[in-house]
């Protein structure tokens, strides 16, 4: 469609304005609400009003959706905005520090997590721990399950794509990654969510940290990834690696490394999570600036193949409880075992009694079974639809395989004939599942 603006400046400068408010966080103005005559522009404005009270990533991300259906929007968007109507000569001056309503602050993007529990959708974690304690194969593991869309140890994730930068052990990142698609029976072919770095970015050169950003949002922008279509996360392994001559001890050199991790956070509207080592004593290395400007901090330690992760700092709310997980070795190639990459470490439940993941969908319906104790099937399958929205025919396919595997208590074929009202519930397997 041409533009819709022939003839029709006055509408045009509604337009642009409209949208200007709209795109940030502003209430539109009634005199420019009152000069759209109806129509296509009319359903624009109420589609990005819909999404406003979503915050200002869905409305970005709603005005992207409509600028492939209407070209001239692009157009219109970057054209320098117009004096405001009657008020002839006067734009509307842009202040680096402008002040805003309660109003503004009532409508930004709420914390949302991105592991239930353990990291939140946007911000910054780190992971401490001694060298061997697992930190890296868990966060590998969670970050992977983000970019994957399936459970963490049974804790439900926010989809991502998933940035990984390799300060250190690259050679070990393609069989780990390997072993945990073959344990969620995903293919190789299908991890569509992951780009990694083959190498450390020095946080304490500024210089370095916007080259980074300029280039990682270009190659990011060529597949269709931005912050307004995904959530975005970064993996920095290690601390580091990524800080080359910095003096830990040192809070001048802590805050400008600080500021790098908060810029990225901002520029991707992302999460960045660091791994780091403990000191001598146990406790987080360097300078305690680090500490006080991240959201998240896990200590993760190891004891034979249980791996004890206890919260140290989650801004904003409680800090969660402490809980296991277990690293198993995964064989990787059966005929060549103790050659370098016949195995990989995959991250479990701590009471997990097989060595692949059950899918998302069958998570998804033992909680929601959990929730009410017991359902009837239809009941069952109307709440699985509302809160997941999964179909059907879905649902009762998944429901034999439950079954199968003894994570429900079934009712019993003679009780289906008898056209009883029947229930299913949680067995102690299942329930074990989802502790």
């Amino acid at each position: 469609m041409s533009s819709p603006f022939e003839n029709a400046p006055a509408i045009e400068q509604a337009m642009q304005w409209l949208i200007e408010d709209l795109l940030t966080n502003r209430d539109p103005s009634p005199g420019d609400l009152a000069t759209i005559p109806g129509g296509i522009l009319t359903e624009i404005i109420q589609a990005l009003q819909e999404a406003q009270p979503k915050g200002e990533v869905k409305t970005r991300h709603a005005f992207n959706t409509l600028c492939t259906t209407h070209n001239w929007l692009k157009d219109l968007r970057a054209k320098p905005l117009p004096p405001r109507q009657g008020e002839q000569g006067k734009e509307r001056k842009q202040y680096q520090y402008p002040l805003q309503t309660l109003d503004y602050f009532k409508k930004k993007p709420k914390r949302e997590w991105g592991v239930d529990q353990v990291i939140f959708d946007r911000g910054s974690s780190i992971f401490v721990g001694d060298s061997g304690s697992g930190k890296s194969t868990f966060v590998l593991d969670m970050f992977l399950s983000r970019a994957c869309d399936v459970f963490f140890v049974n804790k439900t994730t926010k989809p991502a794509f998933l940035v990984w930068i390799a300060g250190e052990s690259a050679d070990e990142l393609y069989p780990r990654i390997k072993a945990f698609l073959a344990c969620h029976s995903i293919p190789e072919e299908e991890l569509k969510n992951f780009l990694g770095l083959d190498g450390p970015m020095p946080f304490n050169d500024i210089a370095e940290v916007v080259t980074f950003t300029d280039e990682v949002k270009e190659q990011l922008a060529t597949i269709g990834v931005t912050p307004e279509t995904h959530s975005i996360a970064f993996v920095f392994d290690t601390y580091a690696k990524c800080t080359p001559g910095a003096d830990e001890n040192s809070t001048q050199e802590t805050k400008i490394i600080t500021a790098s991790i908060d810029a990225i956070v901002r520029d991707f509207s992302s999460h960045v999570a660091i791994i780091h080592h403990v000191n001598a004593q146990g406790k987080l290395r360097g300078n305690g600036t680090f500490k006080a400007s991240v959201d998240t901090v896990w200590h993760v330690a190891k004891d034979g193949s249980k791996i004890h992760l206890h919260c140290l700092k989650m801004r904003g709310t409680k800090e969660p409880d402490d809980f296991d997980v277990e690293s198993r070795s995964i064989i990787l190639d059966e005929h060549n075992l103790g050659a370098p990459d016949s195995t990989a470490p995959v991250i479990f439940p701590s009471n997990a009694s097989a060595e692949s993941f059950i899918p998302k969908v069958q998570m998804q319906m033992l909680q929601a079974l959990d929730s009410k104790s017991q359902l009837t099937s239809g009941d069952w399958q109307k709440l699985c639809e509302e809160q997941h929205d999964i179909s059907r025919p879905t649902f009762h396919r998944h429901l034999k395989l439950l079954a199968k595997e003894d994570l429900i208590n079934a009712p019993a074929d003679a009780e289906k004939e008898q056209g009883k009202k029947v229930y299913y519930s949680l067995s102690p397997k299942g329930a074990l599942l989802l502790v």
